[in-house]
């Protein structure tokens, strides 16, 4: 008899302990995979194949904008419209701009280099000049 309420009490609290797991990892883990998993090679070449890694629903469609930014990490979009990508294993922000309004990057221009590994991207409307962190100085080590 008590061998039975000891069997069924830690049943009980297994399925309590996997239901917590469960709930904790949908509600903070979820779409986790991609930074601790190896990503493609080379996404890229599987959207031009139409592969895409990605998953999306019907009627979306993914296109290439620009190609060749190895380690390309932060997408944004200054206050005018352009769009930035920050580099950090080649330590700089580069812009890609569109000029034709055609989808595609027409060249990739360096904005800042000799950056510290550059990860986020941020604007301000204040027009003094930004501090940028991770920026390498003579006599700062960085």
């Amino acid at each position: 008899m008590k061998k039975k309420l000891l069997q069924g009490t830690l049943l009980l609290a297994l399925i309590v302990v996997a239901t917590w797991v469960g709930l904790f990892y949908w509600r903070n883990l979820r779409g986790v995979a991609p930074a601790i998993f190896a990503a493609a090679p080379d996404g890229a070449l599987l959207v031009r194949q139409g592969k895409s890694p990605l998953t999306y629903p019907p009627e979306f469609a993914v296109h290439l904008f620009a190609d060749g930014l190895p380690g390309a990490r932060v997408i944004a979009f200054d206050p005018r419209g352009a769009m930035l990508v920050s580099m950090p294993a080649a330590g700089k922000v580069v812009a890609l701009p569109d000029d034709d309004n055609n989808g595609r990057a027409d060249r990739v221009v360096e904005v800042v280099t000799g950056l510290n590994r550059p990860h986020g991207l941020a604007f301000s409307q204040d027009p003094t000049p930004p501090a940028l962190c991770g920026r390498k100085r003579p006599g700062h080590g960085l």
